[in-house]
């Protein structure tokens, strides 16, 4: 072997161990990436967990206001019909919710 030889296969193996050192710098920044997209994912995860609890408990809010609202609704109603089933003879609204005396317009 030349000089000349050692020296081109010295170099080859310099570049050979430049390369490994830039694949392994390279396969380090891929685990750094995966571990923070790991990390983001769980915090994204509970992020989303947090917003169906918050539309869980929403929901359950408006079906409580919805029953509340309905059953004023009913009560509102129920006096209405009794206001006008105690309402007098010929007065507007006695009767069956029809004035009795109404003038054309």
């Amino acid at each position: 072997m030349t000089t000349t030889d050692v020296r081109e296969e010295a170099s080859e193996v310099t570049a050979a161990k430049a390369m490994e050192s830039r694949f392994d710098a390279i396969d380090r920044k891929l685990v750094d990436i995966d571990l923070n997209l790991e990390r983001r994912s769980a915090g994204l995860r509970n992020d989303l967990a947090t917003v169906r609890l918050r539309i869980v408990e929403l929901h359950e809010h408006m079906q409580e206001r919805l029953f509340e609202v309905d059953r004023r609704l009913y009560r509102l109603t129920r006096d209405i019909a009794a206001l006008k089933r105690d309402a007098p003879a010929g007065a507007p609204g006695a009767g069956h919710g029809e004035p009795q005396d109404a003038a054309p317009r």
